[in-house]
């Protein structure tokens, strides 16, 4: 994704269903630093491939490429934190002009319209 620029988002769903004892130790999985991919790597991975294995997760945290946006549909927060999270990943309204009002409106406003 850091050559093609595409955008994305990871959207991680069905939070609501989660106990709160596992909603609070969802924070280091959303956005995992290099220790934490490492320690996973480490325990499932084969040793042969540990070294492949550090060096990916070293690219992972390097560039942020691994970052997930939770979703709990019962929460109005949640689902405002989503929609702009991917407004700033599209850059949404980024280059819009504030919009005026229009001639023909000013001009009714004013009382310098035509008044025929």
């Amino acid at each position: 994704m850091v050559q093609l620029q595409v955008p994305h988002v990871n959207v991680l769903t069905k939070v609501d269903l989660l106990s709160t004892r596992d909603r609070d130790n969802l924070d280091r999985w959303l956005d995992p630093s290099e220790l934490v991919l490492e320690g996973m790597v480490n325990r499932t991975a084969n040793s042969r491939h540990a070294k492949l294995s550090n060096a990916l997760c070293k690219l992972l945290d390097d560039y942020s490429l691994v970052h997930f946006v939770p979703l709990n549909i019962a929460d109005e927060d949640s689902i405002g934190d989503l929609c702009l999270q991917i407004e700033l990943m599209l850059q949404i309204n980024e280059d819009a002009e504030p919009r005026g009002m229009r001639e023909q409106d000013l001009d009714t406003e004013s009382g310098f319209g035509d008044e025929t």
